[in-house]
Formats: C-alpha cells, sequence, structure tokens
C-alpha cells in the first residue's frame, strides 16, 4: 500500500473540515475525489501535501514513513507532490525556471538527474518545449496547466495530487489532459485526483470517493460510481437544472 491514512481530522480555523477520514491508496492507481464546493476536496490534498497540520490522525507513506504534520518540504522529499488549483506558478520566471524549481530538492542533491527529468516532462508536453524561453505568464490557460502539472512531476514524486486541474480549460484541453495522466499511470505514477468535472475524472479513474461535509458520503469503483443514480443526478448532469449547469461550465 502506498498511503494510509486513519481517523484524519483537519480545522481551518475554527471549522472542521474533514472528519475522521480513513481510506488507503495503492501503487499505480488514480482516485478521483469528487464532491460540491466546501466538502473538504481541496483541504485534504492540502493536508496530504503538508500544507495543513491535521488535528487527530496519521498519514502513513509505503507502510513507514510517517508523514503526520510534517512541512511540505519534508513531504516532497518524501515523495509527495501538489499540483495546485490555480495553478499557481511564477508567471514572470520562464517555463524552463519553473520546471527547475519543481525539482529543487533533486537540484541541491544531484544535478545530473535533472537533464532526463526535463526531457521527460517535454516528450510528455510538446508544446512547453517550443515556450521553454517564455514567461509562463504569457502561456495559454492549456498550457499553464500542463506546465504545473510538469513542475510536480519535476520533484519524482511516488503520488502526484491534482486539485482541479481541469478549471476553466476548453473540453478538448481536458481530454488532453486526461489522457496524459492516464499515460502516467501506465509509467508507475499514483495519483489523488480533485475534480468539479466528474465524468472526466470518473472516465479515467480507477476508484473515486465523494466528500460531503468533509466525510466520504460514498465511495467504490469509478465504474460503480458512474452508474450510481445520486452521482448521476448530483454531479453528472443527468438532472435537468444539473444539466444545463454543466454546459455552462464547459
Amino acid at each position: 500500500m502506498l498511503l494510509s491514512v486513519k481517523d484524519l481530522s483537519v480545522y481551518r480555523g475554527h471549522i472542521r473540515v474533514l472528519n475522521n477520514l480513513e481510506f488507503t491508496v495503492g501503487e499505480g492507481e488514480i482516485v478521483a475525489v469528487l464532491g460540491a464546493n466546501g466538502a473538504g476536496k481541496s483541504t485534504l490534498v492540502g493536508t496530504l501535501a503538508g500544507l495543513y497540520p491535521p488535528a487527530t490522525g496519521e498519514i502513513i507513506l509505503q507502510d513507514r514513513v510517517v508523514l503526520t504534520g510534517k512541512p511540505p518540504e519534508f513531504v516532497v522529499r518524501a515523495g509527495i507532490s501538489l499540483v495546485p488549483e490555480h495553478r499557481q506558478l511564477f508567471g514572470g520566471l520562464s517555463v524552463y525556471d519553473n520546471l527547475i524549481l519543481g525539482s529543487y530538492h533533486r537540484y541541491r542533491r544531484d544535478r545530473k538527474e535533472l537533464p532526463e527529468a526535463l526531457e521527460n516532462v517535454f516528450c510528455l508536453f510538446p508544446a512547453l518545449r517550443e515556450k521553454k524561453n517564455k514567461p509562463a505568464q504569457t502561456l495559454s490557460g492549456g498550457l499553464q496547466q500542463m506546465l504545473a502539472i510538469g513542475r510536480g512531476l519535476m520533484a519524482d514524486p511516488r503520488l502526484l495530487l491534482l486539485d482541479e486541474p481541469s478549471m476553466g480549460l476548453a473540453p478538448l484541453v481536458v481530454r488532453e489532459i486526461m489522457t496524459t495522466l492516464s499515460h502516467l499511470r501506465t509509467k508507475g505514477h499514483t495519483i489523488i485526483l480533485v475534480e468539479q468535472n466528474a465524468r472526466a475524472a470518473l472516465r479515467i479513474a480507477d476508484r473515486a470517493w465523494v466528500l460531503e461535509r468533509g466525510r466520504i458520503a460514498l465511495s467504490g469503483s469509478a465504474a460503480e460510481l458512474l452508474q450510481d443514480t445520486r452521482v448521476q443526478t448530483v454531479y453528472l448532469g443527468n438532472s435537468r437544472g444539473w444539466s444545463r449547469c454543466n454546459q455552462t461550465n464547459g
């Protein structure tokens, strides 16, 4: 088992956002995390990345590395990388520099690994190679998201956390991003994918959880959740009102 989480509770200020979560993630899985705004999805991946300290519980990587309460730099070195919501790139820096910053802990340890790591990212996203000397802020939204994923991969993670990677992107770009994530799984990467675009996420995921008020309200294989009437009605737009909403949001 790659990741084990037990009795995880997290407060943001005085609000309890995650409530006694327990789950495991296996090697080479894509696990989709669905839920309404405010359900705790971003807090979950942020906590796994070391951004928010748990009030209770434990986070264990590979059955031996305790990540509970550890700072982000420790978590990255241990093998977990977060691709945050809204990308959070360094807009004035070049594509190349953003990627190098993603490999900071590797840069200090062994710089010889970096050319191969960069080449892997450019092979995954060829358009970034053509723009490598351009400031990140000049890229399209789709290319910025590819850069954010590439920066996360430069840390050489065992577990990649993605927070809303399809947000604001055209359907064609979303399809390309999801295809890339499926490809990463074939290369051995494990992924936790937070997504509002439930249909796109469930199409590539192995398993999925639905968060409600900080708890896992539903869980199962992606195929099972695609057929679940509650998921269809609320998240896949099979009711008339939700269908219009999904069409508006692209």
